[in-house]
C-alpha cells in the first residue's frame, strides 16, 4: 500500500507535466472533441473562455477549433485577458470581445443583447478583423451577496467532487472550492491571483457563506470545503463570526475544510477557533527563507513571522503547507540549499517549491521590461518555454534540475508520503489504495 500511497503525495509542476505532452497527445483530442460536440448538443448563442497567461496557447487553439463550426459570439475572460486586453483580441482572431476584470455582470450584459460600448469591462471588435472599436472602464461588483450561487448543478458534480487528496492536500475527501471575498491588499510583485478583482477587499457576508455551505452540504456527498480566497484571515472579525455560525449549526462537524492565508494572520488563538470550527489545513506563502528575497519581490513579511506561524500551526494539529519559490535574482545553489535546510528545521507538513514565474499584469513583469507576449505568436512550444525558464537566477538550468533531483525532490516526496499516511484513517488509505490501483489497471487497458 505504502508504495501506491506515494503517488498520492505526488504533484507535478504544471509547466513541467505540458511541457512533457506531445503536440498529438491523444488525450487533448479527445478533450477537443468533447467540447466540440458539447457545442453541437447545446447550440450556445455564447461561448467564453478563461484565460491564463502559461496556457493562453489552449485557448488560441480551442477558439480556432470552435471557430470553424460556430458562428455566434466567443469571448475571453481571466488573468490574461484581463492584463492584455487589447493584445488578447489580436493574438485571437477568432475572439469578438475580451472581458477586463470580474465577468458575472459583463457577460450578463452581453448575453442580453446590450449595447457592447456600454459594458462595463468590455473591449470588442466590430467585425473579425478590426482592432478593438469600444471599450468601457471595468467596474466591480460592490455588494457580492447580490451574486446567486454558482450553478453547480450544470457541472457533472460526480466527477468533480470524487475522492481526492488534492484539493485539500494529503486528505482523502470528497470536496468542493468555494470563494468567500475577492481582493488582496499585498503587493507582492510576482503575484497576478487578484488581477481580475482589482484593488481592495471585499466580502461574502457570513450568513451567504453559511447558507452557501448548507446547500453543497445538502445537495452533495461532501467532506471537505476548500475556502479559494486570497487571504482568508484577512478580516479577523468576519471569520471568528463564520467559525462560531459553523459551530453553532453543526457544519463543522459535517466537514474538514482548509484556506490559505499570510503567516502574519496567524495567532494562537484564531487558530484555536478555526480548529474547533473544521480546519485542518492552512496554506502560507513563505517564498524563501532568506529576508533578502523577500524583501526583493516586496513580500512585506519576516522569515521569523513564518516561523512562529508554523509552530503555532503544529501545536494546533493544523497542517500547513508552505509554497516557495525559487528563481530569484542573485540566486546561487548555495542560497537555495539555505532554504531547503530551513524546510528540514522548521518541517511544514508539505511545501511545494517552484519557479518564479513572470505574469503579465504583475509589477515583477513590468519591471523586467517584458514585453513576450507582444512579440511572439501564443504558440505551445513558445509559451512552455517562457514559463520554464530562469528569468532572474544565474543558476544553469543544469545544475538547478541536478540539484533539485538530489537534494529536493526526495525529501519533499517524503514529506507527501508521511503526510498521506498521517492525516487519513486506514478506511479512507485502503479507498485511496484502490482507487490508485484502478487508474492504473485502466491506463494500461
Amino acid at each position: 500500500m505504502a508504495a501506491i500511497l506515494r503517488q498520492a503525495g505526488h504533484q507535478v509542476n504544471i509547466f513541467d507535466r505540458y511541457a512533457q505532452q506531445k503536440m498529438n497527445d491523444p488525450g487533448r483530442e479527445a478533450v477537443n472533441n468533447a467540447m466540440l460536440a458539447a457545442i453541437r448538443n447545446f447550440k450556445p448563442d455564447l461561448i467564453g473562455f478563461g484565460t491564463v497567461s502559461p496556457l493562453i496557447y489552449d485557448t488560441v487553439a480551442c477558439v480556432a477549433l470552435v471557430r470553424q463550426s460556430y458562428d455566434g459570439l466567443i469571448v475571453a475572460g481571466g488573468p490574461h485577458a484581463t492584463a492584455l486586453p487589447a493584445l488578447t483580441l489580436d493574438k485571437i482572431p477568432g475572439l469578438d470581445g475580451v472581458i477586463q476584470g470580474e465577468g458575472e455582470e459583463a457577460i450578463v450584459s452581453l448575453a442580453n443583447g446590450d449595447n457592447p460600448a456600454e459594458i462595463p469591462g468590455l473591449w470588442w471588435k466590430s467585425d473579425a478583423d478590426s482592432q478593438p472599436t469600444s471599450y468601457c472602464r471595468p467596474c466591480q461588483i460592490k455588494d457580492l451577496d447580490n451574486l446567486p450561487f454558482p450553478a453547480f448543478d450544470l457541472l457533472d458534480m460526480d466527477f468533480y467532487t470524487r475522492p481526492s487528496t488534492y484539493p485539500i492536500a494529503g486528505y482523502y475527501l470528497s470536496s468542493v472550492s468555494l470563494l468567500t471575498a475577492r481582493g488582496c491588499l499585498q503587493n507582492c510583485e510576482f503575484c497576478c491571483e487578484s488581477l481580475t478583482y482589482g484593488k481592495g477587499l471585499r466580502f461574502h457576508s457570513p450568513e451567504y457563506v453559511i447558507a452557501w455551505l448548507n446547500q453543497v452540504l445538502t445537495d452533495y456527498k461532501i467532506n471537505g470545503v476548500y475556502f479559494h480566497d486570497n487571504d482568508f484571515l484577512v478580516n479577523e472579525q468576519r471569520i471568528r463570526q463564520l467559525c462560531e455560525m459553523m459551530l453553532a449549526g453543526g457544519i463543522a462537524e459535517k466537514i474538514r475544510w482548509g484556506m490559505q492565508t499570510r503567516a502574519d494572520r496567524i495567532s494562537p488563538e484564531i487558530l484555536v477557533l478555526l480548529k474547533r470550527a473544521g480546519c485542518v489545513y492552512l496554506e502560507m506563502g513563505i517564498e524563501t527563507a532568506l529576508q533578502s528575497q523577500l524583501d526583493q519581490v516586496g513580500k512585506a513579511i519576516s522569515v521569523g513571522t513564518a516561523e512562529q506561524a508554523i509552530n503555532w500551526c503544529r501545536r494546533a494539529g493544523i497542517t500547513i503547507r508552505a509554497y516557495l519559490m525559487t528563481g530569484f535574482q542573485g540566486e546561487t545553489l548555495e542560497t537555495m540549499k539555505t532554504t531547503l535546510d530551513w524546510l528540514k528545521q522548521f518541517k511544514p507538513d508539505i511545501f511545494t517549491w517552484n519557479l518564479l514565474a513572470l505574469y503579465p499584469g504583475t509589477t515583477l513583469y513590468e519591471k523586467m521590461g517584458h514585453n513576450f507576449f507582444a512579440l511572439h505568436d501564443w504558440h505551445e512550444a513558445a509559451i512552455v518555454d517562457f514559463y520554464g525558464r530562469d528569468h532572474l537566477s544565474s543558476v544553469p538550468r543544469k545544475e538547478r534540475d541536478q540539484w533539485q533531483k538530489k537534494q529536493l525532490f526526495p525529501y519533499r516526496n517524503y514529506r507527501r508520503q508521511r503526510h498521506v499516511l498521517r492525516v487519513n484513517s486506514l478506511c479512507r488509505l485502503s479507498s485511496l489504495a484502490s482507487n490508485i490501483l484502478r487508474e492504473k489497471v485502466k491506463n494500461v487497458i
